[in-house]
């Protein structure tokens, strides 16, 4: 059952994710791909201007090291490595990969992207594991949920 709270979230993040000129709150889309021999693929979709202008990749790459937090069904963490930062119009689009020796079965996701920013961030998660799929929300305070 969905979450009235999160279901209403996912309304308005639906219609700040097609506004093209401004975004009335702050969101970002993630989508998390993990394949049954480990690998681990990511694109995070976030507003360009949330980050400062000056922001290069190496900057981004810690950043995302501490907001992004997967773990595996042993709570063994997950490494995400960026690959590259593509400008989308307004948006940014950051490849990430890595690798989860024991897959990511009943392994946990925490996203904290931007919360410590901006108070009325949504973070959603499209997560795909081994033909399993889910769509996570995150909000501020939200600690970690299983993958599928």
């Amino acid at each position: 059952m969905v979450n009235t709270r999160r279901a209403g979230w996912l309304v308005v993040l639906a219609l700040m994710l097609t506004a093209s000129r401004f975004h009335p709150i702050h969101a970002a889309r993630v989508e998390l791909d993990a394949a049954p021999d480990g690998a681990v693929h990511a694109v995070i979709h976030v507003y360009r201007d949330d980050f400062p202008p000056t922001a290069k990749l190496p900057d981004i790459a810690s950043y995302l090291d501490r907001v992004l937090v997967l773990t595996d069904a042993r709570a063994v963490r997950v490494p995400l490595h960026p690959t590259d930062m593509i400008p989308e119009g307004d948006r940014l689009r950051i490849s990430l990969v890595g690798k989860a020796v024991g897959g990511l079965s009943r392994g946990h996701i925490a996203l904290t992207l931007l919360q410590e920013r901006f108070s009325d961030q949504v973070n959603v998660v499209d997560a795909r594991v081994q033909g399993r799929r889910a769509q996570l929300v995150f909000l501020r305070g939200d600690g970690p949920q299983a993958l599928p």
